[in-house]
């Protein structure tokens, strides 16, 4: 058997080199590069809508959550539960146990956004070149 025929006849393409299509056959291709840069501006422009809108909805929460107590109590009352678990509700205070969640999410909220996006946009690069080498590896195989 001569070198022409080992190199490229009985074991494939080195996939460093193109196909005869014209297509490189390594996981890093432009198709793969194109899946993921559409992947990681999809993902990218859902945290920043999330990112943006985060004070938005804390503080609409937090606007509505003295009038969630106050509707809760006097759904309590019309319910016939007693003024003595009024009472208790009232002893809770939970107008102010939803404030200070509500403070505690909006110090904590923002940079969970940034981690998530992180950890994300590692996944999706990861992802898509494992997928592309494993359609590589298929296609190694029916040959």
């Amino acid at each position: 058997m001569n070198e022409r025929d080992r190199s490229s006849g009985q074991y494939g393409h080195p996939p460093w080199q193109p196909t005869t299509s014209g297509r490189l056959t390594k996981a890093g291709g432009p198709v793969v590069w194109f899946v993921i840069f559409l992947g990681l501006a999809l993902w990218s422009f859902l945290a920043w809508i999330g990112y943006v809108s985060a004070d938005g909805i804390l503080n609409w929460i937090a606007g509505n959550a003295d009038t969630v107590v106050e509707n809760g109590k006097t759904i309590a009352g019309a319910a016939g539960v007693g003024k003595d678990a009024i009472t208790v509700i009232e002893g809770l205070s939970l107008g102010d146990l939803a404030g200070s969640a509500i403070a505690l999410l909006k110090i904590v909220l923002k940079p969970a956004i940034i981690v998530i996006w992180a950890i994300g946009a590692l996944v999706v690069v990861a992802v898509s070149l494992i997928l592309a080498k494993a359609g590589r590896f298929l296609v190694g195989l029916r040959r």
